[in-house]
């Protein structure tokens, strides 16, 4: 080894015979199939996370709403006097 460059040398994914066909492997999103597959993998983990929001929000927001509706309760009372 000299250091020279191998001005020859073919790049990646060829052969000296010519270029070979290129086939999906596991972490190529190149496919039609592979895109649509994780996009809709997409849409249920977001669903997913979503349902997990819901659950640790719907305590918070029960007391929004029932702050709400105690000062509705207070005012209609006081209007009434």
């Amino acid at each position: 080894m000299s250091g020279n460059m191998d001005l020859q040398a073919q790049p990646p994914g060829e052969t000296p015979a010519g270029t070979r066909a290129h086939r999906a492997g596991p972490t190529d999103y190149a496919g039609d199939d592979v895109r649509r597959e994780a996009k809709k993998a997409a849409i249920w983990i977001g669903m997913a996370a979503l349902v997990v929001a819901v659950v640790f929000m719907a305590q918070p927001l029960l007391v929004i709403f029932a702050g709400l509706v105690f000062a509705a309760t207070i005012d209609g009372g006081a209007r009434l006097l």
